[in-house]
This record gives C-alpha cells, sequence and structure tokens, in this order.
C-alpha cells in the first residue's frame, strides 16, 4: 500500500495565507526525506490597444525579485538539511505550477488555497480547484487556519466509491500522511439518485430506489471488506454508507467525526455516475475546514480532468 514519496511541489503568492501550504510542504519533505520544490507565478503582462504596460525589463526585474525571495526562505531551509529548489514561472497560476509539478515528476502537491486577493490569485480557492481537477499527482490543499503539520493526523475521513480514482487516494493518503497512533480512519460511501433518472431507461425512480436498498448489504460488505485491508494495530477503521448528494455527505461526515484530514479521488465512476460526481472533489476543496487530499488513478493522470 506504501508510496514512496521523493519530490514534492508547493507554491507561494509570499502572503501570509502561503504560509500554510509552505508550512506542510516543508514538513512532509523532511518526514520523507524528499526534495521540495517551491513555485512562484508572477502573472502575465497587463496589455492594453495591443501594447504592453510594462515594460520587458520591469518585468525581469519582478522575476528576480521573486528569485530572490525564494532563494531567502530555500537557505534557512536547506541549513536544516533540506533539500529545496526554487521556480519562478509567467503566466497563468494554474498553467505555472502544473509546469513544475510535470517537470519534476512530483510525487504530491501541496497547496494553501487562500492567498493574495486580486484578479490574478495565485493561491485563490478557484485557482486550487482548477489544479485539483488537472493534477498528475496527488493535491493536498490546506487552509491558512489548519493545524499545524507536526503529528499524523488523528481522525481521517476517506470517500470512496469504489473506482480506481478513490482508492488511489486513499493509498496515497495513507503514504503521504500516515495516522497518528490511535487514529480513527472512517470510510464513507455516499450514494445519489437524480430525480428523473428513468429517462435514460432504466425503469421507474421508485424501482430504482428499491433495487439500491437491496444492494446496501452488497456495499456495506464491501465496504468492510476495504475497511479488513486497512486495519492495523494502532489504527482504528469502521464505515459508513449514507444517500445524499456525494459533497454534502462528505463535508457533513468531515464535520460529525471533526476530521484532520479528508481524502477523495478526483474522478467517480465511468457513465452517468462520473457525470454526477464529476466537481465533487472542487467543491469539498472549496468548502473543508480541514486539509483535503485529491488523487487520481495512475493510469489516467496523465490526461487532463
Amino acid at each position: 500500500m506504501s508510496t514512496p514519496i521523493r519530490t514534492l511541489v508547493t507554491a507561494t503568492d509570499f502572503s501570509a495565507s502561503a504560509e500554510a501550504g509552505l508550512a506542510w510542504g516543508r514538513a512532509l519533505a523532511e518526514a520523507h526525506g524528499a526534495a521540495l520544490h517551491v513555485v512562484h507565478v508572477v502573472p502575465s503582462l497587463p496589455v492594453a490597444s495591443g501594447r504592453l504596460l510594462v515594460t520587458p525589463e520591469i518585468a525581469r526585474a519582478f522575476v528576480e525579485a521573486a528569485e530572490d525571495r525564494l532563494e531567502e526562505a530555500a537557505g534557512g531551509w536547506r541549513e536544516g538539511g533540506l533539500e529545496v529548489v526554487g521556480h519562478v514561472e509567467t503566466g497563468s497560476p494554474e498553467e505555472g505550477i502544473l509546469e513544475v509539478v510535470r517537470r519534476v515528476d512530483a510525487d504530491a502537491l501541496v497547496l494553501s488555497t487562500r492567498g493574495h486577493s486580486g484578479l490574478r490569485n495565485l493561491l485563490s480557492g478557484s485557482t486550487a480547484r482548477r489544479v485539483v481537477r488537472r493534477s498528475p499527482c496527488p493535491v493536498l490543499t490546506v487552509h491558512p487556519e489548519s493545524l499545524d503539520p507536526v503529528t499524523g493526523p488523528a481522525t481521517v475521513l476517506a470517500a470512496v466509491d469504489f473506482s480506481s480514482h478513490s482508492l488511489a487516494a486513499l493509498r496515497h493518503a495513507l503514504s503521504l500522511l500516515p495516522p497518528a497512533p490511535g487514529a480513527h480512519l472512517r470510510i464513507l460511501h455516499a450514494w445519489y439518485l437524480p430525480v428523473g433518472l428513468e429517462i435514460y431507461g432504466h425503469g421507474s425512480a421508485a424501482e430504482l430506489t428499491g433495487a439500491l436498498a437491496e444492494s446496501r448489504e452488497e456495499v456495506a460488505a464491501r465496504l468492510e471488506e476495504l475497511a479488513e485491508t486497512l486495519r492495523r494495530p494502532g489504527l482504528y477503521v469502521d464505515t459508513r454508507l449514507v444517500r445524499g448528494f456525494p459533497d454534502a455527505a462528505i463535508l457533513s461526515e468531515a464535520s460529525a467525526v471533526n476530521a484532520d484530514l479528508v481524502v477523495l479521488g478526483t474522478q467517480g465512476l465511468s457513465g452517468l455516475e462520473r457525470w454526477i460526481l464529476g466537481s465533487v472533489a472542487e467543491r469539498v476543496v472549496q468548502q473543508a475546514v480541514c486539509p483535503v487530499l485529491t488523487a487520481r488513478a495512475a493510469e489516467t493522470a496523465s490526461g487532463a480532468g
């Protein structure tokens, strides 16, 4: 189940809010003995009436200033033995971050979800959601108020739909953030029956509801089988099967168990189920108050989301 973590990427816009992502990235890199790559993206040059409002010389000065700030931070971290590499990109925050992730073949990406305000917000919620959807590696998103990453999470909520993506996310979570001794891992499966599903020729909503009810025992058994493979001394694992919108169910359960970490895949099952679940990860990343780890299965990770 273990996945080696050798290369981590994090991003900063030099705001106070970005410190959460940097702290988590540094802590995880130290814990795994991994190299830490820190990205800053300088926004594209503004243009009006076909003319650049910022000269190339000024733009270069921006890049050099960013390189100096990254190097200043990295210097102190290197003194502690951490391998740190700074990257200054230009363009859109999303593309700049993903370019570095691909270039260094990152094993994981750590992002703070809030940063400087403005139209070109590097670490905004919208940027984080887009990166989560497209990232070829697992993404850990953290809020500025997230707990200090000193010990492993005491309570982990893992949402699964039995797709390879959700199982990949769980595997990466246990490798990247091993639960603390005596931790609680809850495995959640939420199912939702859309109104009007009968138009696709699968029978009436009542019949579908009955069929789903009959399959609850089978789904519960699958959850228990998965839980049994994860149980070990010092880790209590239980399961929960609920009916409701997946994102609402995940957020409600995370609040109920006071989760330290939420884990889920960025893609779900194929066909209609995938359409229903397509933006669940983005909504959870946007609304969760605890860190969220998202991942997709390796066999499809290279494609755009």
